[in-house]
């Protein structure tokens, strides 16, 4: 229609309309369209005879259309320039993602083409040719039939794929990559199939340190407790279905903290990580050794045929429980004790699972003996006898049903009284129980409280005794660090250097190790103030020989020597040892005294070790405070100080 229009009426630009003789077309006007601002302004009758209203609707015929016409070009020069950037856009990220290759297979001639991308990344020069075979050598041996049997697939089923496979390049670096592939149907049956090739070592290697940081122990190497939940609860899930049992061991450090406080926390990760080698050499295929936490260790045993297989695993870990390792060139030997349990005959989830198991570890450190212990329900009895024990410790608490009791420390040549151990009972029912016997378990809960309690009625004790002594002795106080979780004893033993301190005595306190890394920064702080206003510390021979050789912050004071060590050290090398640790605390003017002596042989032992005080059944045993203060009145006078 445009054609035929065009033809017959003439489209004059505005450049012309001058030239028109407008008398010579009256209806000249009626198409003007300049006011409408389009491309074509005038239309004109070529034919002057014309029929001026059928000339009209022509041009307005012609008008709506080239209207329509322009309107569809400027879209189409729009989507044309749209369509030219975003193919530059795409063109340009393309160039700039590396690793990233293109590659196509014609299926019925077998002719491979890759893009310069591709042949890099199989560390090739581009331009080389290659077959399909060529190109699946690159892959690692035994993978290679997984990329086989995907190309094959695709070609038979016109279907697609994806997979991520190592690679050997050209220049022997080891690589990861990601291939997919699929298939496009042509009319003229030369089908191909379409490849996308990735280079995603870096990225899966990503995934593995991630995936690493999440599950495994880096100090050991092994897996730590959330992968080891995954793991037993998904061994559990596969017993209950194929009616098997699960064995599951936790392995717990002797006398862990001692190494860490007397050699540092260095030789305690040596330690750590010399069990973890010991207990991954007896694995059996399948399991799981993890690090659940600090010194605690749990080995899960899938698929038992029963749960007496686990005994005879057990009696193995028990044989290597005795891990020897080195600490800059010094040999050292940490024991362990391992507590069992298995599912479905001691528990019914991971967690009762673990719950059985700890009540055997706890088992087999009460009693060293052991070594490694199997659940039973006896243990379970126990374990309901400790809770009902605490149950006890919890009502003594509330009624104050607690006891100081005081042994004395006494010059073995003079009889006169130097120091005082204080001893701390609870009653029950019909008995004083000694509260220093709480358990482990206990610690946490209960002992910042018994603390509190032992240090108020000590505080009153020591006020009573400065009441009718003229001087009193060196004060020694048993403690474990978890007492000191409470201000109210930090505040109590203050008080109690202060009462001493006035009356010519010191405190001191027996630690079970060093309490600082346990305590909050507040409660640390106190804590030093405390060490640093005077009260010093007491340790046994054992731990006292590391701080004599690498001498800490805590301010040592007093060695206790048990009376085991001296009637061993008698004979044989023991006995060089022994003088040349007291030697040592001599030199830097520790106190020296001897444990548990109980008969006049006991006293020449320790008289023959120079060791000048003592304290047992001999010179009396625990005492209350009345006995104590009568026994103090009537010794003789210490003829030196203590209190330094």
């Amino acid at each position: 229609m445009i054609a035929d229009a065009t033809a017959r009426y003439g489209a004059v630009p505005e450049s012309e309309i001058g030239r028109i003789p407008l008398d010579d077309t009256p209806w000249l006007g009626l198409c003007d369209r300049r006011y409408e601002d389009d491309p074509i302004l005038l239309m004109r009758a070529e034919d002057e005879d014309g029929d001026k209203a059928r000339a009209l609707l022509s041009a307005e015929t012609v008008f709506d259309l080239l209207r329509e016409s322009k309107k569809l070009n400027e879209e189409m020069q729009g989507l044309d320039e749209r369509d030219h950037v975003l193919t530059a856009a795409a063109n340009d990220a393309l160039d700039n993602i590396s690793g990233i290759g293109f590659w196509q297979l014609e299926i019925a001639t077998g002719r491979l083409t890759l893009s310069d991308d591709a042949y890099r990344i199989h560390g090739l020069a581009p331009g080389q040719r290659l077959t399909m075979d060529d190109a699946i050598a690159f892959y690692e041996p035994d993978v290679r039939e997984i990329v086989r049997s995907n190309l094959k697939r695709a070609k038979e089923h016109r279907a697609g794929y994806s997979y991520v496979l190592p690679m050997l390049r050209a220049d022997g670096q080891r690589r990861i990559v990601r291939s997919i592939g699929y298939v496009a149907l042509k009319d003229n049956g030369s089908d191909t199939v379409y490849g996308i090739l990735q280079d995603v070592t870096e990225e899966r290697e990503t995934q593995v340190r991630l995936w690493s940081a999440a599950n495994i122990d880096s100090l050991t190497s092994v897996p730590n407790r959330f992968h080891w939940q995954q793991r037993i609860d998904h061994d559990i899930a596969a017993a209950a279905r194929n009616q098997r049992s699960v064995g599951l061991m936790l392995v717990d450090l002797d006398h862990f903290k001692t190494i860490n406080d007397v050699h540092g926390h260095e030789a305690g990760d040596e330690a750590l990580r010399a069990v973890a080698r010991t207990l991954s050499a007896n694995l059996r295929g399948g399991d799981l050794l993890a690090r659940l936490g600090g010194d605690e260790f749990a080995i899960v045993i899938p698929d038992l045929g029963n749960a007496d297989e686990l005994h005879n695993l057990v009696e193995r870990f028990a044989n290597v429980r005795n891990v020897a390792f080195e600490y800059r060139g010094m040999p050292m030997t940490v024991n362990l004790s391992i507590g069992a349990a298995a599912f479905p005959s001691d528990a019914d989830s991971s967690g009762e699972l673990y719950r059985a198991a700890d009540m055997a570890l706890f088992h087999a450190k009460s009693d060293r003996s052991l070594g490694a212990t199997r659940y039973d329900t006896a243990l379970q009895r126990e374990h309901e006898g400790r809770s009902e024990r605490r149950k006890r410790i919890r009502r003594a608490l509330k009624a104050g049903a607690f006891v100081n009791l005081y042994q004395p420390i006494v010059d073995v040549k003079t009889g006169a009284v130097v120091a005082m151990d204080v001893a701390a009972r609870w009653r029950d029912e019909e008995r004083l129980a000694d509260l220093s016997l709480i358990g482990e378990e206990e610690e946490q809960s209960l002992l910042p409280q018994v603390g509190a309690a032992v240090v108020e009625l000590m505080v009153r004790d020591l006020e009573s005794l400065a009441a009718g002594c003229d001087r009193l002795p060196v004060c020694i106080l048993p403690l474990r660090s978890a007492h000191l979780h409470a201000a109210e004893v930090l505040d109590g033993l203050d008080e109690a250097r202060a009462i001493l301190s006035r009356s010519g005595g010191r405190l001191r306190l027996q630690l079970d190790g060093d309490p600082r890394p346990s305590l909050t920064w507040p409660l640390r702080t106190r804590f030093l103030d405390l060490l640093s206003s005077g009260v010093g510390v007491v340790q046994r021979a054992q731990q006292a020989a590391g701080a004599l050789l690498s001498p800490g912050s805590l301010p040592l004071r007093h060695v206790k020597l048990p009376l085991d060590a001296i009637r061993s050290a008698e004979t044989g090398a023991g006995d060089l040892v022994l003088r040349a640790l007291i030697e040592a605390a001599r030199q830097r003017g520790l106190m020296v005294s001897a444990l548990a002596v109980a008969t006049s042989l006991d006293v020449q032992r320790v008289a023959a070790y120079d060791v000048r005080y003592a304290q047992g059944t001999h010179f009396g045993d625990a005492m209350p405070l009345e006995r104590f203060k009568e026994r103090l009145l009537a010794a003789p006078a210490a003829s030196h100080s203590l209190a330094g």
